[in-house]
C-alpha cells in the first residue's frame, strides 16, 4: 500500500492509499490517514480525488524550489485538508484540520513544523502514487 508521509516520525500526518478507483469525474484513493501532533493521534478513513494529489504536488514543487508560498491538499470531500506554509528560510508550517465526516462531525485542527529537508521525499512518494 503506497505511504504519503509528511513530517517527522514524532509529528506527522501519513495517507495509506488504497488501489484507486474511478467514478465518471476523477480518480478516487481510499485512504487511511493517521495524524500525530503533540499528545494528539488518531487515524480515521477518508478518500483524497486525483486532482487534489496533483494541485498538491504542484505546490509542493514550487515551495521547494522558492522555500516560501503554499502547497494546498483541499479534496473534493474536505474530510482532511492540509496547508503547507513555508517562510522563506526552510522552515515550513504544516496545518490542517480533519473531520470525522466529510466537514461535519467532530474535528481536529492541527498544525507542527518542519523543514524542507522533508519535501523531496514526500514529492517522491506523490510520484510512486500518481499514475502518469
Amino acid at each position: 500500500m503506497p505511504l504519503l508521509h509528511i513530517g517527522s516520525d514524532v509529528e506527522f500526518i501519513s495517507f495509506s492509499m488504497a488501489s484507486p478507483f474511478k467514478d465518471e469525474y476523477t480518480q478516487w484513493f481510499k485512504t487511511k490517514v493517521c495524524i500525530q501532533v503533540e499528545s494528539f493521534r488518531g487515524s480515521f478513513q477518508s478518500v483524497l480525488d486525483q486532482q487534489a494529489l496533483l494541485h498538491f504536488q504542484k505546490g509542493l514543487q514550487l515551495l521547494y524550489q522558492n522555500l516560501q508560498g503554499s502547497a494546498e491538499l483541499a479534496p473534493i470531500e474536505e474530510q482532511i485538508t492540509l496547508k503547507l506554509l513555508g517562510n522563506g528560510r526552510g522552515g515550513i508550517t504544516v496545518s490542517g484540520a480533519a473531520w470525522s465526516k466529510a466537514r461535519y462531525g467532530n474535528h481536529l485542527e492541527f498544525s507542527f513544523e518542519m523543514d524542507q529537508t522533508f519535501l523531496p521525499s514526500v514529492l517522491a512518494q506523490l510520484d510512486a502514487i500518481i499514475p502518469s
